[in-house]
C-alpha cells in the first residue's frame, strides 16, 4: 500500500510541475494584447484619448494612422479638457475592458492650430502615422490629444497595445506544489521496511527477558521516528500553504499600483495640486519669449511683441521704440534672458489667468531679473507682462517644496498675510508721493524708494519757477500674487508715476529734454506739461504673525508718455 500511495505523488508532483512548465512555455499567452477603434464616426477637429486608457500596468504602445501631418499631444486632462471646449470632438474610451469605442461631442468644427499651445509637455509629428510610447511624465491624470491642424479631420484610426493582464498566476505554485510531491512521494518509496515478526519465547525464561527490553528500545526508537516524520509532515504542509499564500501575495501586490496610479491620477479642483506647467514647459515658454523680445527690439517692431508680450511690457517697450525712432542714442530696454532659469515660482491653481514667475540673468545685467508670465485663457499662451530687476541686498522669496501650496492669491484678500497685496501696493504708492505715509512705518527701507524720492526732491529743487505735483497711483488690473514657502506672499504690480509741472508765473513756460519732447510733439508749453513713467515693482508681504516688514525686493522705472498741454 505504501509503494502504491508513492507512486501516486510522485506521478502527481511530475504532472503538477509539467502543467506549470507548460503554463510558462507552450500554453503561455501573448504578451501583449492590441485593440482598435471600432466603427465609423462623423468627422471632428480633434480626438481624446481618455486618461484611463494608461492604467495598464506596463508600457502603452499607441499607434495612430490618418492623413497628411498628424499632430499627438501630451497634456494635464484638465488643461486637454480646458482647450478642447465647446469644440466638436471625438473621445476614444475603453469599453467593458475588451475594445476600444469613440463618442462624439458636437461643437465649432474649425479651432486653432493646437501645435503651438504652451499647454503641452510633448508634441509628436508625423506624416500619416505616429508611434507613441503613452508613459505619463509627471504625477497627476495626463490626456493625449489627436488633431492635424484644427480645421481638417483629426485621425480616428487608432491602436494601442497593452501587456497582456491574463498572466500566468498559477505557473509558480503548480511547480512548487509537484516538486513537494514528488520529493514526497520518493522518500516514502525509498523509507526501509520493517523486519519479519518471530515466535514469542516462554514467559519468564531469559529469552524472554531479553526480547522485552529490546522491544522497549524499539518502542523508544518508533517514537523518535513517528515525531521525525509528524515534524516533516508539518513542514510540508507549511511549505504547501506558503506556496498558495505567496501567489495570494504576489496577486495582491500586482493590484495595489493600478489602485495608487487611479489614486494619483485623481482629476483636480480648482488648486490641482500640481504645478501647471513642468520645469521643460517654462524652459520652452522662456525660450520663445526671449526669442520674440530679442526679435522685435532688433527691429523695433512692437507688433512684432504681440504674440508674447503683454500689459506693462508691452506699453514700457512700445515706448522705447518710439523714442528710440526720433532719438538713437535713447537707452535700449532691458534684454530679456531665457536661461539658465535660477528660480521659479509656478502656481497649482487651474483657473485662469495663471501665472508664473521667472528669474533669469542676463549677460548686459549685473543684477538677476524676475519676469512674470500670465496665460489668460486656456488657448491662449503664455505672455511676459512684468520685467524687473532685483534690487542690492534682497533675496528672491523660496517657494514651496509642496506643489499644492503655490497657488494664486487674489489681491484684494489679506488672509493670513500682513497686509493684502492691493494694500501693500497702495501703501508704496502712498510711500512715494506723501512725506508722512502712514505705511512708512510697514515698510522696510529699499533703494528703489530711496532713488524716487530723491529724484522728486531734485526737480522741485531744480524748478522753483514751476509748480509740480507727484502722484504714484496703483494699476489694479496688472497686480498678481502667489504664495510663498514660509506662508507669505510674493506680489507683482505696476503704478502710474505722473508728474504734471505748471509755470508758476504767468507768461512762464516749462520746457522739456530731447527725450520727453520725443513723445510730446515739442519741447515747450506755456500752461503744462505731463510726463508718466511706470513702474513695475516686485513686493514681499510677510505672514501676519511675523515681525518682518513689507520688502520691495526688485523693481523698474520706465518711461511711459509726456504731453504738452496746449
Amino acid at each position: 500500500m505504501r509503494l502504491k500511495i508513492a507512486a501516486v505523488l510522485v506521478i502527481l508532483g511530475l504532472l503538477a510541475m509539467g502543467a506549470g512548465v507548460g503554463q510558462r512555455t507552450i500554453w503561455a499567452p501573448e504578451e501583449t494584447v492590441t485593440t482598435s477603434v471600432a466603427g465609423d464616426f462623423e468627422d471632428a477637429p480633434l480626438t481624446v484619448l481618455d486618461p484611463a486608457l494608461n492604467d495598464a500596468n506596463g508600457e502603452v504602445q499607441l499607434t495612430v494612422k490618418g492623413e497628411g501631418e498628424l499632430m499627438l499631444a501630451v497634456g494635464r486632462a484638465d488643461d486637454v479638457e480646458a482647450w478642447v471646449g465647446d469644440a466638436a470632438h471625438l473621445t476614444i474610451l475603453e469599453q467593458d475592458g475588451q475594445k476600444l469605442t469613440a463618442e462624439r461631442s458636437d461643437g465649432a468644427t474649425d479651432v486653432p492650430d493646437p501645435r503651438g499651445s504652451d499647454m503641452w509637455q510633448t508634441v509628436e509629428t508625423g506624416e500619416g502615422e505616429i508611434t507613441y510610447t503613452w508613459a505619463d511624465p509627471a504625477p497627476g491624470e495626463w490626456s493625449l490629444l489627436l488633431a492635424t491642424d484644427g480645421t481638417e479631420p483629426a485621425p480616428t484610426n487608432v491602436s494601442l497595445t497593452v501587456p497582456n493582464a491574463e498572466g500566468t498566476p498559477w505557473a509558480i505554485p503548480l511547480i512548487v506544489t509537484g516538486a513537494l510531491l514528488t520529493v514526497l512521494g520518493l522518500a516514502m518509496l525509498f523509507r526501509p521496511r520493517k523486519g519479519k515478526r518471530t515466535a514469542e519465547p516462554v514467559p519468564g525464561s531469559r529469552a524472554a527477558r531479553r526480547l522485552n527490553e529490546s522491544r522497549r528500545s524499539r518502542a523508544r526508537s518508533g517514537a523518535v521516528r513517528r515525531t521525525m516524520h509528524a515534524g516533516t509532515a508539518g513542514v510540508l504542509g507549511l511549505a504547501l500553504v506558503g506556496s498558495a499564500g505567496g501567489a495570494a501575495l504576489a496577486a495582491n501586490a500586482s493590484e495595489e499600483p493600478a489602485a495608487a496610479s487611479g489614486n494619483a491620477s485623481a482629476r483636480q479642483g480648482a488648486d490641482g495640486g500640481y504645478p501647471v506647467l513642468l520645469e521643460g514647459q517654462l524652459e520652452q515658454v522662456m525660450e520663445s519669449v526671449a526669442g520674440t523680445v530679442k526679435d522685435a527690439d532688433a527691429g523695433k517692431d512692437a507688433k512684432e511683441l504681440q504674440t508674447r508680450v503683454a500689459g506693462p511690457a508691452l506699453e514700457l517697450r512700445k515706448t522705447t521704440y518710439e523714442i528710440q525712432s526720433k532719438n538713437s542714442d535713447y537707452e535700449a530696454p532691458m534684454p530679456i534672458s531665457a536661461g539658465p532659469i535660477m528660480a521659479e515660482v509656478i502656481t497649482s491653481s487651474y483657473d485662469w489667468p495663471r501665472t508664473v514667475v521667472a528669474v533669469t540673468q542676463s549677460k548686459a545685467s549685473d543684477v538677476p531679473q524676475a519676469m512674470v508670465l500670465v496665460q489668460d485663457k486656456p488657448r491662449e499662451n503664455y505672455k511676459l507682462r512684468s520685467v524687473v530687476a532685483m534690487l542690492p541686498g534682497t533675496t528672491f522669496p523660496q517657494a514651496s517644496d509642496e506643489p499644492e501650496e503655490v497657488t494664486t492669491l487674489q489681491p484684494g484678500v489679506s488672509g493670513s498675510l500682513a497686509a493684502s497685496p492691493k494694500s501693500a501696493l497702495e501703501g508704496l504708492a502712498d510711500v512715494l508721493t506723501e512725506k508722512d505715509s502712514k505705511f512708512a512705518p510697514q515698510l522696510a527701507k529699499n533703494t528703489f524708494v530711496e532713488q524716487i524720492t530723491a529724484f522728486q526732491k531734485e526737480q522741485l529743487k531744480a524748478n522753483k519757477n514751476a509748480d509740480i505735483k507727484f502722484s504714484h497711483k496703483v494699476v489694479d488690473e496688472n497686480t498678481r500674487a502667489l504664495r510663498t514657502s514660509d506662508g507669505g506672499a510674493l506680489v507683482f504690480g505696476y503704478l502710474s508715476n505722473s508728474m504734471i509741472s505748471t509755470p508758476s508765473e504767468n507768461g512762464g513756460t516749462v520746457k522739456l529734454d530731447e527725450d520727453y519732447a520725443a513723445l510730446a510733439g515739442g519741447d515747450s508749453s506755456s500752461k503744462s506739461v505731463s510726463i508718466t513713467f511706470g513702474e513695475s515693482v516686485m513686493l514681499y508681504i510677510p505672514p501676519e504673525d511675523s515681525d518682518a516688514k513689507v520688502q520691495v525686493i526688485g523693481a523698474a522705472q520706465d518711461l511711459v508718455d509726456a504731453k504738452l498741454k496746449k
